[in-house]
């Protein structure tokens, strides 16, 4: 198998697993995905998925991965709240997603990639981000961010929870929209929920 026409169909995938090589090259070999991978021309994501080595030294690179590697799935949770400035950022990220498929976590040499489930029904409140390289990813708005959070965590709205997960009053009493906050909460139909959003909230937020 020739790397160099495999790489000129799979390259614009970002990462792209066994299906899509058998897509775009059918004749593939597998021992030679094996030995480019030792070579480093490509770097195994996890099992049965991959990415050109060169890809991960674009800016922003392990997001793409983020979504590819389980479909679907946005970034929420502690990644996005820091994203946006609602938590303190981590010196160790993690990329935390939200997906209708399986929870999982995954390690590799971008980073630890964990992902949580919900139903499908709960699968809203995130929208797509442009690259400078034409790329894009989808996160979560702060508004479901919170909420993912606060229903996979049920800690975090604890008074030890609320410690610990450090939200930025400035955020909260002056970004945060509370109209559809409260518009995406209408979509669980949990008291237990809403009893902890607005546990949350009543320190932050009048009324």
């Amino acid at each position: 198998m020739n790397y160099l026409f495999f790489r000129t169909k799979l390259l614009p995938l970002g990462c792209f697993s066994i299906e899509q090589i058998s897509e775009f090259v059918p004749d593939y070999d597998r021992n030679s995905i094996t030995r480019w991978v030792k070579k480093g021309y490509l770097m195994k994501l996890r099992r049965g998925q991959y990415a050109f080595r060169e890809s991960t030294q674009e800016p922003d690179f392990a997001l793409i991965v983020a979504g590819q590697m389980v479909s679907p799935s946005y970034l929420s949770l502690q990644y996005a709240l820091a994203h946006y400035g609602m938590i303190p950022k981590q010196d160790d990220i993690q990329y935390t997603s939200v997906t209708t498929q399986k929870p999982a976590v995954y390690e590799n040499a971008l980073g630890v990639y964990s992902y949580r489930s919900i139903a499908p029904h709960l699968y809203f409140g995130y929208q797509p981000y442009a690259l400078p390289n034409g790329r894009t990813f989808m996160l979560a708005t702060p508004e479901k961010a919170l909420l993912d959070t606060l229903y996979l965590h049920p800690d975090f709205a604890t008074e030890d929870g609320k410690r610990e997960l450090q939200l930025n009053a400035e955020f909260m009493t002056t970004q945060l929209n509370e109209n559809r906050l409260y518009e995406y909460l209408a979509n669980w139909k949990s008291p237990a929920l809403s009893t902890r959003v607005r546990t949350l909230l009543k320190q932050y937020i009048k009324g």
